[in-house]
């Protein structure tokens, strides 16, 4: 006697953020975002970017370059001040972790430049 076979289960977006929902925060979770907001990141499609790299970051908090992928997003937006406090936070969290030092020294310069200026 046959058993009967179960039926395939379709993709469902809810299901899927229920899912993450639940299993947060965990080390595993949110690459797919930050591959999805670096993506758009290149594409220049900056607060769609923005949004990924939140949605990994509060997925897993554990994982230093989603971090220092917003503060990318948020230099590119320009608010400069925002991504100086994501690299405060990557320095807080992770003092080992040094590949922000160049974008902090990239706004810094920046902001100098910027506020030096008369228009």
């Amino acid at each position: 006697m046959k058993t009967p076979s179960a039926k395939p289960r379709k993709w469902s977006a809810a299901a899927d953020r229920a899912r993450e929902e639940l299993l947060r925060p965990c080390p595993y979770l949110g690459y797919n975002h930050d591959r999805i907001g670096v993506h758009c990141l290149a594409k220049d499609a900056l607060a769609i970017a923005e949004n990924s790299f939140r949605r990994a970051i509060w997925l897993n908090p554990y994982e230093p370059r989603f971090v220092l992928h917003l503060a990318h997003a948020l230099f590119r937006l320009k608010r400069y001040q925002e991504a100086l406090e994501a690299l405060d936070e990557l320095d807080f969290k992770w003092a080992e972790f040094k590949q922000g030092d160049e974008l902090r020294a990239t706004i810094i310069s920046v902001t100098r430049g910027s506020s030096g200026r008369k228009d």
